[in-house]
């Protein structure tokens, strides 16, 4: 009970953060019931947009070249863009109102999609996507969005949380609510809610006067405020940029767990990240701190605070 009452606020933090991800969840699942049958009466939706909106590049690529405030659609020619695609990509618009409905629903959001076997993609809000993705780009290959939901990952078809990533768009390190999509046994497609590091950070961390962390079961450092980033001289992945689009999603490589940093110090944090125990006691450069722990239960992070001693 001591230990619950020193960690009251750290405990009700941990909940909010958990009850905002587990909203964007709840979203992605009512949308798999709206797309699902979509795909069950797709002779119904015969779309919602004039055919102008769309440019066919070089006989391969079929897209929405500029934002008309309406969704992205974007076909990577994978499949020959022939009649039955583009009546596929007609009846796929009647799923832009859901999903515009959605993003519009929380600051949190950074843009959700679906993307399917034949890599088309229908993305909300408009992202460019044609200028930096080739044609006959596959999904399947390239983004963990996809491939994580698949039946060899995710047999049990179930929604997931995706290990943070470096986006493919630029938009800095990501993480995703993922939910694949079935129809007759067959994977369609997967839908996903993007969430940045830093609208999280933004959201729930950046205004707090204590020293934060939320730090991942693999310990990667994905928030560190700055006076817990002077205290404990690390960084988090805020704070990690990169110029270039990569087309690719990237997974985070080992080299940036805690778990495997220089210093014996930040290791040994990071092994009790990884136990059972709720606190710990230790001397950072000759001042005392206890630091608490506490799980985001909606993706099993950690939030920790620094408190001195």
């Amino acid at each position: 009970m001591k230990e619950q009452r020193e960690n009251y606020e750290l405990i009700k933090l941990a909940e909010k953060i958990s009850e905002s991800l587990l909203k964007a969840r709840k979203e992605i699942d009512n949308l798999r019931v709206i797309t699902e049958k979509l795909y069950q009466e797709s002779s119904k939706y015969i779309g919602l947009f004039n055919d102008s909106r769309y440019e066919y590049l070089k006989n391969r690529v079929f897209y929405t070249p500029k934002d008309d405030g309406n969704c992205e659609i974007w076909a990577s020619g994978l499949v020959p863009i022939g009649k039955l695609e583009k009546q596929k990509i007609k009846s796929l618009e009647s799923l832009c109102p859901s999903m515009q409905r959605v993003k519009e629903s929380s600051n949190l959001i950074t843009n959700l999609y679906l993307t399917t076997f034949d890599s088309i993609i229908v993305n909300v809000p408009y992202a460019d996507i044609h200028a930096y993705l080739t044609p006959k780009f596959d999904f399947s290959k390239s983004w963990v969005t996809y491939w994580e939901a698949d039946a060899r990952r995710n047999p049990e078809k179930k929604t997931i949380w995706v290990v943070p990533y470096k986006d493919a768009l630029g938009r800095g390190y990501m993480t995703s609510v993922i939910t694949p999509i079935y129809h007759n046994n067959f994977l369609e497609g997967t839908l996903g809610i993007d969430i940045t590091v830093n609208a999280i950070n933004e959201m729930f961390i950046a205004s707090s006067k204590k020293n934060l962390m939320i730090i991942t079961p693999q310990t990667i450092p994905l928030i560190v405020n700055e006076s817990s980033a002077t205290i404990l001289t690390i960084k988090d992945l805020k704070n990690y940029n990169y110029l270039q689009r990569a087309s690719e999603n990237k997974v985070i490589p080992q080299s940036m767990m805690m778990i495997q940093n220089k210093s014996e110090k930040i290791r040994h944090i990071a092994r009790w990240i990884q136990s059972d125990k709720k606190r710990i006691t230790l001397s950072i450069d000759g001042t005392k701190y206890t630091l608490f722990k506490e799980k985001i239960p909606e993706v099993g992070w950690n939030l920790i605070e620094l408190v001195k001693k």
